[in-house]
């Protein structure tokens, strides 16, 4: 299955969550692959959002590992097994007030650090793009942040604020 990941060009977190996911089902089903049924996926899903507590986007996540499984490795069709998807929740992020902001940023002694700090929080950006960020990839020019192969292999950019910019 690693092998057919790699060659689908999927990354390597999502081939690590995907084969964990597996090997989870497995452990659980304790069946034969050729042997799972539909009722066996589903009861699976199901401990996992009931008994476990699993979040919506776990089991969804859960879901699409499993019909990868069966799609591009037991070469077998699971979309015709009508196995539901979670509804997605809907949850509102918990936001810092400028205040909170400006007291973290303040603390921050390093102008390196504190540079990256706001960089990362005025451009919106994630943990795995910031770590790969260049001085090329800031074009204060145009008040832009190119962003590399981000979330979903995908080029973007983002904007680059004026506070970033006069950080001293």
């Amino acid at each position: 299955m690693e092998q057919q990941l790699i060659l689908k060009g999927f990354s390597d977190k999502t081939r690590k969550v995907y084969l964990g996911h597996v090997s989870k089902f497995f452990q659980a089903i304790k069946k034969d692959p050729r042997n799972i049924s539909k009722d066996d996926i589903r009861s699976y899903l199901a401990a996992q959002l009931e008994e476990r507590k699993k979040a919506h986007a776990y089991v969804s996540q859960a879901l699409s590992s499993i019909k990868f499984l069966f799609k591009h490795i037991l070469r077998q069709s699971i979309d015709s097994m009508d196995i539901p998807r979670p509804k997605k929740e809907q949850k509102l992020p918990q936001v810092l007030s400028q205040a909170e902001v400006a007291k973290i940023l303040s603390t921050v002694k390093n102008i390196k650090h504190r540079s990256i700090l706001i960089i990362t929080y005025s451009s919106g950006l994630r943990v795995s793009e910031v770590v790969t960020l260049t001085l090329n990839d800031l074009h204060p020019d145009r008040k832009l942040v190119r962003i590399k192969q981000g979330k979903g292999r995908k080029d973007r950019y983002t904007l680059l604020s004026d506070t970033a910019m006069e950080v001293e």
